[in-house]
């Protein structure tokens, strides 16, 4: 069954966000799913700046300097107003699952986004190359629209 995954990264650039962008979208175009590029990270998700990218947007993005997606601190999405509306940004878009790659105060955006939800870790590799659910608390409570949420 193929998903729609978007992909953003959160927070002050570093090294290796690129390679995860790159990696998970390979993979997941690879495996027949859709990928959506959120530019500018939270900010950019509640202005709607999601895109298709695909093998040809990343083959390249290894030895840029910034995150290809580019990221934005977004001191609205402390409110529960504006996490709202990145929610249906995300229902509008169609998507089914979210990556964020950053740190912790990404972590912390994605807990703020999906109350109640906790952010699953490092176990990528299974839900979205292998396409089964790995176990732990993978189904959403409080967002069931949205069914798999990572941190990288």
């Amino acid at each position: 069954m193929s998903k729609t995954i978007a992909i953003l990264t959160s927070g002050g650039d570093s090294p290796g966000m690129n390679a995860a962008i790159r990696a998970a979208t390979l993979v997941a175009v690879a495996k027949g799913h859709r990928m959506l590029g959120v530019r500018h990270g939270y900010r950019g998700l509640l202005e709607g700046k999601l895109a298709p990218i695909g093998a040809d947007d990343v083959n390249d993005i290894l030895r840029d300097g910034r995150t290809f997606l580019h990221s934005a601190r977004c001191k609205p999405f402390l409110e529960p107003g504006p996490r709202a509306e990145a929610r249906d940004v995300l229902v509008r878009h169609g998507a089914d699952g979210l990556i964020v790659i950053g740190g912790n105060g990404s972590l912390t955006g994605l807990e703020l986004l999906l109350p109640g939800r906790p952010a699953c870790r490092s176990r990528c590799d299974q839900a979205v190359v292998g396409g089964t659910e790995p176990p732990g608390p993978w189904r959403a409570t409080a967002f069931d629209d949205l069914e798999d949420v990572f941190l990288l």
